[in-house]
């Protein structure tokens, strides 16, 4: 969620997503060398309407204005497969360069850096686009944020200067939806929309780490797989789902920039959280744990590439570890929402290990938080930093963190873990704190199909 704190905004909901520049200069898109320092084709982008394309006309006054980028830093490119768009909201990303990173996006105000921001991040006012707009940045984190009429607007990057993103946001061009998706879909060349997902299995993995059956999913277009330890845990990612795990590092700091797989990558981390994010032939993959620097390099040398059948054999071939049930397990209930939030069946759900319960306003996407409890519930040693504040909930020591804009509880009952996360006013806690029930397995289960 997005709310101003101590002078600063914040993006709680990490949905957009990293590339990586080469340089610091800026080129017309459509004047971008037709050769990827990658390796593979990089498209051109129109600067004048494509055959077929409706006549350019300036959005109205009041609505959301979709911008097209005119000039991007040189060697980057509009990557067609990271880029949404609805009647409310949009979010362009691109291809991965070298060093740096960006993406552009516009939706409801209030506006969002994109990044986590702390207190302690630099904010400065400016003017963009003849609107008043802010300057924020946070470690290697940078951001331009402005608002016209009820929109919000903002450019994000890593190591991409400040100027560099002035200089992106004036020379942006605005467009109705119809047309923006018309220039997006002149954009896409054909042998990158018809390259395959390549799917990765760890084949080495540190000492004590097990492949967790729990955390593991694949489709046409995405697949997700996690090792843990009792405290510890990597994951690698790639695909349409994938969302880059260094939004969530603060401050995040551009470790080094190197090559994976023989593309240029981007490692980022702080303290034990580390990730390493890439693009193959149109495709984003990360690999992200909190572990060291050299433990996560070394799973990425031992990761191999296989066709998804491959994939899901030995996704089969794997026996999950013979274990009870979670003893003492409290399955916790909220009698009482806040007004217009409801439960979410679709992201919630329990077995005997643990249970997890998503709550949402569903008028704003934004607005949620979730409710953990058991063996998938992370810990006080999975937070980025150290807790922030100690406090109780439910009788319970509790600890808390947060990034200036959603928060992260962790406390344990009965030596079982729980997990708070999400937009969590402390109105809203103090009416968690005092409705929760406990509820049994098959209670929990019955309540939740109830929900239609």
């Amino acid at each position: 969620m997005v709310q101003r704190v101590n002078g600063l905004y914040v993006n709680f909901v990490l949905l957009l997503s990293l590339i990586l520049l080469t340089s610091c200069g800026t080129t017309p898109v459509a004047q971008q060398p037709a050769d990827d320092p990658t390796g593979s084709a990089v498209p051109e982008t129109p600067t004048a309407p494509v055959e077929g394309e409706a006549t350019v006309e300036a959005p109205a006054e009041d609505d959301l204005v979709y911008y097209w980028p005119a000039t991007l830093p040189s060697g980057l490119t509009v990557n067609p497969n990271r880029v949404s768009v609805s009647e409310q909201s949009y979010a362009i990303d691109t291809t991965i360069a070298v060093g740096r990173v960006l993406t552009i996006s516009g939706g409801r105000a209030p506006v969002m850096p994109g990044f986590p921001v702390s207190p302690q991040a630099s904010e400065t006012d400016t003017t963009v686009r003849g609107q008043s707009g802010t300057l924020i940045s946070e470690g290697s984190w940078s951001a331009i944020v402005w608002e016209e009429a009820t929109w919000g607007y903002t450019i994000y990057g890593l190591n991409t200067s400040q100027e560099e993103l002035l200089a992106i946001a004036e020379a942006l061009e605005p467009l109705q939806q119809s047309v923006w998706e018309e220039r997006l879909e002149a954009f896409v060349p054909t042998d990158q929309s018809a390259s395959e997902l390549g799917y990765f299995w760890p084949d080495y993995l540190p000492d004590g780490f097990e492949i967790n059956l729990r955390n593991i999913e694949i489709s046409s277009d995405s697949f997700s797989v996690s090792a843990t330890t009792s405290d510890r845990s990597v994951t690698i990612t790639g695909g349409a789902s994938t969302r880059d795990p260094a939004l969530s590092i603060e401050p995040a700091s551009v470790i080094d920039v190197t090559t994976v797989r023989g593309q240029p990558g981007l490692l980022v981390g702080s303290g034990l959280q580390h990730t390493l994010i890439w693009d193959e032939q149109g495709h984003r993959y990360s690999i992200s744990g909190n572990i060291p620097q050299d433990e996560l390099l070394a799973v990425v040398e031992g990761m191999v590439a296989v066709p998804s059948a491959d994939w899901e054999a030995r996704m089969a071939r794997l026996s999950e570890p013979t274990m009870a049930p979670t003893a003492d397990l409290a399955y916790l209930w909220p009698s009482q929402l806040p007004e217009g939030w409801s439960v979410q069946p679709d992201e919630s759900q329990a077995d005997e290990y643990a249970f997890t319960l998503t709550m949402a306003d569903p008028t704003d996407p934004q607005m949620f938080v979730t409710l953990q409890g058991g063996i998938d519930a992370p810990t006080v040693e999975d937070l980025p930093a150290p807790p922030q504040e100690t406090l109780e909930i439910r009788g319970n020591e509790a600890f808390f963190f947060t990034t200036g804009g959603g928060g992260k509880y962790r406390w344990r009952e009965n030596g079982n873990p729980y997990a708070l996360d999400g937009y969590i006013t402390s109105e809203m806690l103090a009416l968690l704190d005092e409705s929760l029930e406990t509820l049994d397995l098959a209670t929990w289960q019955e309540r939740l199909a109830s929900i239609e």
